[in-house]
């Protein structure tokens, strides 16, 4: 899959700045409808009105008759057709995805094809594929999922498809972007650490350059939010992970059950939050809203203020359209979502104990990770 642009995120960047929520109605084809209906010869349908009220002549002529007859004979046959048309609509199977999704997709990527994005194009892409892709069948961990990869990376790639298919998971993969798809209306090149340093006291404050890296990997995310924040209120849930993720045992199971009680707490509308599954969380927030969670659940859910990686995370269309309606981003992306979190605009729920983390081997201290880290450390 070709590497998404970044036209049709920022075509509607405007429209998600704008308004809390975007209008997700169905693609809708007007046919043409004749401005007259179709008319028959009038003796004809004069025959007609005399045979069915029971009114006709005595001595009418045959011709007459016989063209009654077949009028009636006609409408009873077009009739007859479309009870036909109606029952095998009616009696036809359910189509496999609901009429907020697939539709939903192709809508979007015709409003743009004018454009010739290549978002446009991965969006029609991901709608046609999801015939044998299960990018939309939910019976697994109870979300969506997709994850982040670099073409050359296939050893990353490699790591992330064992571990889905060690837990029974399939997954859409999104190609990640790079710093040539850079769009400063999308991330901007220069962060300010002060906040970070704030929570974090082994960082200084100062105004930095991002890296192609960190750049590239908050892209990757936008064009993600992007895609969840086009669907209905009440889609499903999206599991974002990156190709470096590891996953605990009874991830499934424990990651539904999280899924699902916030979803009980929070109407679709209001599920302006992210759980995340694995992350460093440098400060915690007290509220009481994680406790009303935690009584559905096993496992304990707590709100955070401030937290690093996004490696693991779920996210909402509500809270998607809420993180685009504040673009650019203008930090290393897990410290923009921190901020979004800290000025609350969003809610970050992280799972204790985590449910999964990044792999040592992946990670940017090893020499083996993709993303190279701007802080400036005392």
């Amino acid at each position: 899959m070709d590497p998404p642009r970044l036209d049709l995120l920022m075509t509607c960047m405007n429209d998600f700045r704008s308004a809390t929520q975007v209008d997700s109605s169905p693609l809708t084809i007007t046919s043409r409808i004749h401005s007259q209906p179709q008319k028959f010869v009038p003796v004809e349908s004069k025959a007609l009105n005399e045979v069915a009220a029971g009114s006709a002549p005595a001595k009418a002529s045959k011709s007459k008759a016989a063209a009654g007859k077949r009028c009636k004979a006609t409408i009873k046959g077009r009739q007859a057709s479309m009870a036909a048309q109606a029952a095998a609509k009616l009696l036809s199977p359910p189509r496999r995805f609901s009429k907020s999704r697939r539709p939903l997709a192709i809508q979007n990527a015709a409003l743009f094809s004018k454009r010739k994005c290549i978002t446009a194009e991965l969006l029609i892409t991901a709608a046609k594929k999801r015939d044998h892709m299960t990018w939309f069948e939910v019976e697994g961990c109870g979300a969506d999922i997709v994850y982040i990869n670099l073409s050359h990376r296939t050893d990353r790639r490699r790591s992330i498809e064992e571990q889905l298919a060690k837990h029974q998971l399939t997954a859409w993969r999104s190609e990640a972007s790079r710093f040539d798809d850079h769009d400063s209306r999308v991330v901007t090149r220069t962060w300010d650490s002060t906040l970070s340093c704030k929570f974090d006291k082994a960082i200084m404050p100062a105004r930095l350059s991002m890296s192609n890296g960190e750049i590239g990997c908050a892209t990757s995310h936008a064009v993600l939010w992007h895609t969840c924040a086009m669907r209905d209120d009440d889609a499903p849930a999206l599991l974002v992970l990156e190709d470096d993720a590891m996953l605990y045992a009874n991830f499934c199971a424990r990651a539904r059950k999280c899924i699902r009680a916030i979803e009980a707490v929070f109407p679709p509308k209001e599920r302006q939050s992210l759980l995340f599954l694995g992350a460093e969380v440098m400060q915690w927030r007290n509220d009481s809203t994680a406790d009303k969670v935690n009584a559905k659940l096993n496992c304990a859910l707590r709100e955070a203020d401030f937290l690093y990686q996004t490696s693991s995370y779920v996210i909402w269309p509500a809270a998607a359209r809420k993180l685009l309606s504040h673009l650019p981003i203008n930090a290393p992306v897990d410290v923009f979502i921190s901020r979004m979190t800290l000025e609350r605009h969003i809610r970050s729920f992280v799972v204790t104990p985590k449910l999964a983390c990044q792999k040592p081997e992946f990670d940017a201290c090893s020499g083996n990770g993709d993303i190279e880290h701007t802080n400036v450390y005392k």
